[in-house]
């Protein structure tokens, strides 16, 4: 990031990064978060994929709706913390880097997404928040399968639905390099 080989990620056209990432210069000074989150930075490319798919998925869904952002860049330790805990899909090993590492993916909220009021105002539509709308978060779910498919399809992008039915339910998408 400080070379300038990665972009910073906050907010753009269908997306939002979660308070976490926002806030990322904030948590990452708490001397007590000894793996602080994933940092908000992308590899241009990824960046670039990340607002073509938002930007087409907000063009079917309204331009008050927006995707979550929950994870970009991830640090060593951070990712060596995520595959202690034995999640089948961050296990990295034997000098294996994961796609997070390096800048070229991003997790989307597979179970939720951002509503922006009339007044400007966002809030969370997801099932640990009050007002939510499953069929909302079911058509954004259909709509983002679609266009991360033909992106595929294409040759573009890898990507995975990852633990489906669960709160971390999340898109991982990784930019072919």
């Amino acid at each position: 990031a400080d070379a300038g080989q990665l972009v910073r990620v906050s907010e753009g056209v269908g997306f939002l990064a979660i308070q976490r990432l926002r806030d990322w210069d904030i948590e990452r000074s708490d001397p007590t978060h000894e793996f602080y989150y994933s940092p908000p930075y992308l590899k241009p490319n990824a960046f670039e994929m990340l607002c073509d798919i938002t930007s087409k998925w907000q063009s079917e869904l309204g331009n008050s709706r927006y995707l979550s952002v929950t994870s970009l860049v991830r640090s060593t330790p951070y990712q060596q913390n995520l595959a202690s805990k034995n999640r089948k899909l961050t296990i990295t090993g034997d000098g294996m880097v994961s796609s997070h590492q390096v800048g070229l993916a991003f997790d989307i909220d597979g179970c939720g997404l951002v509503e922006e009021d009339d007044d400007g105002s966002r809030r969370a539509i997801n099932p640990r928040s009050p007002g939510f709308r499953p069929l909302l978060v079911a058509e954004s779910r259909l709509v983002l399968r679609h266009l991360l498919a033909d992106r595929r399809t294409d040759g573009q992008i890898n990507s995975v639905e990852e633990l489906p039915g669960t709160q971390e339910h999340c898109f991982h998408v990784c930019v072919k390099p």
